[in-house]
C-alpha cells in the first residue's frame, strides 16, 4: 500500500488547524489537549519506550505544550508509572486548559505535581540528573525568543542527563518555523510530533536537537485554505521512475550539455557529467569556453568535451534536451552572461547552480517554468538581496514568496531540502555531514539534468534528483563514514540506489 505523505504546516497554520478542527468537530480545545496527551502515552506505552521501575519527569510550561505534559502525565500515573510533573507556572499563570488539566492530575495523584522555584530547583535538579526518562513539554512550536532563567538551568541538566529525553512537539528552544536555536535547546532523544511537521522540525539546528521524530496523529483537520506541503520519502519517489524501453538509443535517454569549468575548477562540471550519466541519461557533453579549453583534461572517457567561443553555443547544443550552468565557472568571465542569456532564450530545462547563479541574477526577468536553480542558503541570499540571516530565519515564506514572483523550481539546499514551484512545496530530510563536502552541489546539478534530459518534468526531476542524491549519498556514508566521503563517492552510489527504486515498483 502507498504510504501517505505526511504535511508540514507552519506555526500560524497549525493554530488555524487546531481552531478549525475544534469548529468542524465541535469540540473544546481542551478535548484536543486531551487527545495529545492520551495518543503520546499510549505510544510510548505500546513501544515499551518507557518502564514502570524508572522515574519519569514531565517538564511542563504554562502553555499547552504543558497542557499536553500534564495529560500524559495523568495517564502516566494511573497506569501506574513513578512519574513526577514539574510545573513552571501555578494555576491562574497557565492557559485555561492546561490548568484544567493540572487539576485533574491533582485529583489523580497529588504528589505526582511539584511547582519548581529558585528555592527547591536544585534538588529537583539533582532529582533529574538520575532520572529515567524526562518528557520536555516546555514551549512547543510557539516559542521564539532566547532561553534564559530557569528554564535555561532545568534544559541544561536534562541535557546532561542520562534519561531517555521525549520532547513533545518540539524541542523546547528550537524555533518552531524555522529549527534555529538561540543559545539553548533540549537535546531529544524522541521527538513526539503533533499530527504534522513543522519547519522548525525538519530545517537548521533542528536535526542536532530533536532525535527521532515520530508523528503522531490526533485528528486535526487543515482547513482546504491552506497550503499543502508534503514530506517527501523514498517509496513517494520510486513511482515516478519511467520503465526504459528495450529497443533503444543514447538518444532516446537524452542528451545534457554541462557549461561550467576553469583554470581553477576544472573537475566541477566533470562530476555534473558523471552523476548525469549515473542517473540514466544517455550522453554527457561538458562545454567549456575555449580560453579555459587547455586547463581541462578528460577524466572519464565517456564524457564528450567540446568547447564554445564566447556566447556562441549552438555548436554543443545540437540534439540536446537538457543544459546545466554553473559548475566550476568561476564569477571573472563575462562571456558568461551572453551564454546563460542565450541559454534562458530556449526552450531547453535547464539547471543553474553555483557561480552561475551569479551570472543567472542579471537575468530573473528572464525564469521559465522549465529551469531548476539549486542555492545553497548563501546563494539563495544573495540571488535575491537578502542576508543569510533573513534567509536562516524566514526560509519557508522567502522561498514561497520567490517562487510566486518567478516561475522556476528552487532546490534550497541544507540538511533538509526545500524543493518549491509552481505552487507547491516539498521537503527532503537526511541530515549527513559527509555530503558537506566539495562537487557535491556539482553532483546533485548532474543527476537533476540527467532526469530532465530523460525527459522527465521540471517537478519530478527535483524530486528524483534530491531523493537520489541523498540515498547515495548516505550508501557512501555507510562506506567511508562522514569524515571521510568524496563527491564522486557518491556518484559511486547513485546507480545501485536507483536500482533500488526501481526494485520497489517492479520496473525493470
Amino acid at each position: 500500500m502507498k504510504r501517505k505523505f505526511y504535511e508540514v504546516v507552519t506555526v500560524a497554520e497549525m493554530k488555524e488547524a487546531e481552531r478549525h478542527t475544534c469548529e468542524v468537530l465541535g469540540i473544546s480545545p481542551a478535548a484536543l489537549m486531551e487527545r495529545a496527551g492520551a495518543k503520546i502515552f499510549n505510544f510510548l506505552n505500546d513501544k515499551k519506550l518507557i518502564a514502570r521501575d524508572k522515574r519519569a519527569y514531565v517538564l511542563c510550561g504554562p502553555g499547552n505544550n504543558g497542557g499536553d505534559g500534564l495529560v500524559l502525565a495523568r495517564y502516566m500515573a494511573k497506569n501506574g508509572y513513578r512519574v513526577k510533573a514539574i510545573l513552571f507556572a501555578g494555576p491562574g499563570k497557565m492557559t485555561k486548559e492546561a490548568e484544567e488539566k493540572y487539576h485533574r492530575l491533582r485529583e489523580i495523584s497529588g504528589e505526582s505535581v511539584v511547582f519548581i522555584d529558585e528555592e527547591n530547583a536544585g534538588e529537583i535538579i539533582e532529582e533529574m540528573l538520575k532520572a529515567g526518562y524526562i518528557v520536555d513539554a516546555l514551549f512547543g512550536t510557539g516559542f521564539s525568543r532566547a532561553v534564559e532563567g530557569l528554564y535555561l538551568e532545568i534544559i541544561a541538566a536534562a541535557n546532561a542527563s542520562a534519561a531517555t529525553v521525549f520532547s513533545v512537539d518540539i524541542p523546547s528552544g528550537v524555533n518552531g518555523d524555522n529549527g534555529l536555536v538561540t543559545g539553548a535547546a533540549v537535546k531529544a532523544d524522541y521527538t513526539l510530533v503533533i499530527q504534522y511537521y513543522k519547519p522548525g522540525n525538519l530545517l537548521n539546528d533542528s536535526c542536532d536537537y530533536c532525535g527521532l521524530q515520530i508523528v503522531l496523529s490526533i485528528g486535526i483537520i487543515r482547513p482546504e485554505t491552506q497550503r499543502s506541503r508534503h514530506y517527501l520519502a523514498p517509496v513517494h519517489i520510486a513511482s515516478i521512475i519511467k520503465p526504459r524501453r528495450k529497443n533503444s538509443h543514447k538518444y532516446d535517454h537524452g542528451k545534457a550539455v554541462v557549461f561550467g569549468g576553469s583554470r581553477p575548477m576544472p573537475g566541477a562540471p566533470f562530476l555534473a557529467a558523471l552523476a548525469l550519466l549515473k542517473s540514466g541519461a544517455g550522453i554527457a557533453v561538458m562545454a567549456v569556453n575555449r580560453k579555459h579549453r587547455r586547463y581541462i583534461t578528460p577524466v572519464r572517457p565517456e564524457i564528450i568535451v567540446e568547447d564554445y567561443r564566447g556566447g556562441n553555443i549552438g555548436n554543443v547544443l545540437t540534439k540536446a534536451s537538457a543544459a546545466a550552468f554553473g559548475p566550476g565557472l568561476g564569477r571573472g568571465d563575462k562571456a558568461n552572461y551572453r551564454v546563460i542569456k542565450r541559454l534562458l532564450s530556449l526552450s531547453l530545462p535547464l539547471v543553474i547552480d553555483a557561480d552561475g547563479l551569479f551570472y543567472f541574477k542579471r537575468y530573473l526577468h528572464l525564469a521559465r517554468e522549465n529551469v531548476v536553480i539549486t542555492p545553497h542558503y548563501g546563494e539563495f541570499a544573495g540571488l535575491f538581496d537578502l542576508s543569510v540571516a533573513d534567509a536562516l530565519s524566514s526560509p519557508l515564506e522567502t522561498l514561497e514568496k520567490i517562487t510566486r514572483l518567478y516561475p522556476v523550481w528552487v532546490v534550497l539546499k541544507g540538511p533538509t531540502t526545500i524543493i518549491a514551484g509552481d505552487g507547491k512545496t516539498f521537503f527532503y530530510r537526511r541530515p549527513n555531514s559527509g555530503m558537506a563536502t566539495a562537487g557535491s552541489g556539482d553532483v546533485l546539478t548532474g543527476v537533476i539534468a540527467g532526469f530532465l534530459a530523460q525527459g522527465y518534468s521540471a517537478e519530478d526531476a527535483c524530486k528524483l534528483g534530491v531523493v537520489i542524491h541523498s540515498l547515495a549519498g548516505y550508501a557512501a556514508r555507510k562506506i567511508h563514514g562522514e569524515h571521510g566521503m568524496v563527491a564522486s563517492d557518491i556518484i559511486a552510489r547513485i546507480p545501485g540506489e536507483i536500482l533500488n527504486l526501481v526494485l520497489r515498483t517492479g520496473k525493470r
